[in-house]
């Protein structure tokens, strides 16, 4: 039962914060990284997206194995959380690849800004390679969420194989299932969202994305 909240309109500053609800100890640890550093996407028999990082960045990685959060030098912020229904493409040895273990920190080596990401993922395209959580034979299926210093957040999620990206000033809330876009759908079924439907209050990820925006619009 993952969360991400983003507050923005407290005229301090923008604060992202997320919860890590897991099943068990996923040994994190945080690691301090500076600029500088050469990274391989472990893209395996795919092209593999090989890269310096410009930035710093302080990170939480998971298994030894994963930046799941973390945020860098210029305050752009990723968060991966788990997306059950998520569905990465097939390796393609013409197409340029990275292991889902470095999706976040690609961002947080390379980006000031959501905008600046967005627009340079579109025009460079690249394929997320599942991988399997470290001496299990589950695999992973997350999305990510990137926001920035000026409250810009974008959502990258792999639905039927496709990346769908979801970019908006006005989001400041990711959970887990069902997708993004069902998610924004269902929201405007509540009260104070365009709806008359009453607060929500179980701890379904449906229900926590509507409390958690109900929840950001009222803070003091």
């Amino acid at each position: 039962m993952c969360t991400v909240a983003t507050w923005k309109n407290n005229s301090v500053a923008v604060v992202s914060s997320r919860n890590m609800d897991w099943h068990e100890s996923m040994h994190a640890k945080m690691y301090l990284l500076p600029a500088g550093m050469e990274r391989s996407g472990l893209g395996g028999s795919a092209g593999s997206l090989d890269w310096t990082s410009k930035f710093g960045s302080v990170v939480s990685v998971c298994y030894d194995a994963a930046p799941a959060d973390g945020m860098n030098s210029e305050g752009l912020s990723a968060h991966m959380l788990w997306l059950a229904e998520s569905d990465y493409p097939k390796i393609d040895p013409q197409s340029s690849a990275i292991s889902i273990a470095f999706w976040a920190q690609y961002y947080l080596d390379n980006f000031k800004t959501v905008a600046e990401a967005v627009k340079h993922t579109k025009k460079h395209p690249f394929d997320v390679i599942s991988a399997s959580i470290p001496n299990t034979d589950q695999k992973v299926t997350t999305h990510l969420a990137i926001i920035d210093k000026s409250g810009d957040m974008a959502v990258f999620e792999y639905i039927d194989a496709k990346l769908h990206i979801w970019h908006s000033k006005s989001y400041s809330v990711m959970t887990n299932s069902p997708s993004f876009g069902k998610q924004l759908q269902n929201i405007k079924n509540y009260d104070g969202f365009g709806g008359t439907k009453p607060l929500p209050g179980s701890t379904e990820a449906d229900d926590r994305f509507v409390r958690t925006a109900y929840y950001l619009q009222r803070l003091q």
